[in-house]
């Protein structure tokens, strides 16, 4: 079930990061993307991906690597789940 509200988007990051990074929701920027359509045998696909942008306080650096390694989110194969981070 695509994520399409605000909230649930910052909700869902939120918990990606529990225990190991807090994201700032108040200088927080989602980007709705078009959704991707996919095709997987016969059964068809959507995904409705999004971008953040925003300040994240590092808690637990170490278990953020792996996390950055890794990738989050289902839809990596599109493309999706991919973090970038920059130190301020």
């Amino acid at each position: 079930m695509p994520l399409i509200k605000e909230e649930d988007q910052q909700a869902w990051i939120q918990r990606k990061f529990k225990g190991v990074a807090t994201l700032k929701t108040e200088n927080m920027l989602i980007r709705n993307h078009p959704p991707t359509y996919f095709r997987k045998g016969r059964r068809g696909g959507k995904i409705v991906s999004c971008s953040f942008e925003g300040l994240l306080e590092v808690k637990a650096p170490d278990e953020l690597k792996v996390i950055l390694k890794k990738g989050i989110g289902s839809g990596k194969s599109f493309g999706c789940g991919l973090l970038s981070l920059a130190k301020v």
